[in-house]
């Protein structure tokens, strides 16, 4: 969390320092960058940076943290036009990650914050789909669709959750495999759709 004097600059300057950020963290791994690209990036004095910020662990953190509510609200956006069931709307998600992948900034910058996360054991790629650590999180949007009014017996809100949990856990592992096989945005998503299938096929007979 950045220090108190951060919050004290503008939102213009907060929003420019989150953008240097995004294009610097999506360049390299983090072991590879040092504060100096970022302070002359951001144009302010190294003195600075250390007034806003713990480290650059603290500003990587924060920098993810705005990404991560940013999908949060893309999300949640798609939630409130949505009239449909479970299944349909996180293969309409997913299908919005996947034009999300055509923006190569994006993409790297989720490929080098995976590699952290797994190398320094801190979180995990589940949380970073979810951001858990929010009251609003994709989670928290995802029960509130229904999962599917074909299913014989009505779904408790626990069962709800767990086949959430577990369409999310299909979600991560396909979006990876498919980002390390470099399939096509078809394939992609035809993967995906195979995959949740099954489980809505589990929930109907139910």
């Amino acid at each position: 969390m950045p220090k108190d004097t951060f919050f004290k600059i503008t939102e213009t300057k907060r929003k420019f320092l989150v953008d240097v950020g995004s294009k610097i963290f999506a360049s390299k791994d983090f072991e590879e960058i040092e504060i100096k690209e970022i302070v002359e990036a951001a144009m302010i004095p190294r003195g600075s940076f250390y007034a806003y910020f713990y480290d650059l662990e603290d500003y990587y953190s924060y920098v993810i943290s705005k990404l991560q509510e940013q999908r949060v609200e893309e999300t949640e956006a798609l939630a409130k036009s949505f009239n449909g069931d479970f299944f349909k709307f996180i293969i309409m998600m997913y299908e919005n990650d996947i034009r999300n992948l055509a923006n190569p900034s994006r993409l790297l910058l989720q490929h080098h914050y995976f590699r952290y996360i797994q190398a320094i054991k801190k979180g995990s790629l589940m949380g970073t789909i979810y951001n858990l650590n929010k009251r609003k999180n994709v989670m928290s949007i995802l029960i509130k669709i229904p999962i599917n009014s074909e299913a014989k017996n009505k779904i408790s809100l626990e069962e709800k959750e767990f086949i959430a949990d577990l369409c999310m856990t299909i979600y991560l592992s396909t979006y990876n495999q498919a980002i390390q096989e470099n399939l096509s945005s078809d394939e992609h998503l035809n993967l995906f759709k195979k995959r949740i299938r099954i489980i809505e096929k589990g929930v109907k007979s139910c």
